[in-house]
């Protein structure tokens, strides 16, 4: 495992950045896992920046969230409304090919990771008290 360090939460986030682009840009049909919280709004304000100065194309891209509240994908606190606001609305991502889990079908999620290639990229944040993913 190679472990980096940073100053500041903007210098890790540039990082980050710059990583999942240049995977766009190698792979336009790439497979993003992606997280919410305040851990990767820096990383997503960076993608929105980096998308309205170059148009890196993320119409193919597909993505897949770790986690869900049940029964309310529409709410303003559900997950898929964060990304929404927070990443989403400010690249061309389609949002047919943005997934969340589903309560109705949660072993269906697992299939359609495999059948998508499984995830090129995974963005985890950890919680103050060291979650993962919405799991303490």
């Amino acid at each position: 495992m190679i472990v980096i360090t940073k100053d500041s939460e903007f210098e890790i986030a540039q990082l980050v950045c710059d990583r999942i682009l240049a995977l766009v840009k190698s792979k336009p049909s790439a497979v993003l896992g992606l997280a919410t919280g305040s851990s990767p709004i820096p990383t997503y304000q960076k993608i929105i920046e980096a998308f309205k100065a170059d148009k890196t194309d993320f119409s193919l891209v597909k993505t897949f969230n770790l986690d869900e509240y049940i029964d309310n994908p529409d709410h303003t606190q559900s997950y898929r409304h964060f990304m929404n606001v927070n990443l989403f609305d400010g690249i061309n991502v389609n949002l047919g090919n943005t997934r969340f889990p589903d309560a109705e079908s949660p072993e269906s999620y697992d299939s359609e990771i495999e059948l998508s290639g499984g995830i090129d990229l995974q963005l985890l944040g950890i919680g103050a008290n060291g979650h993962i993913g919405f799991n303490e």
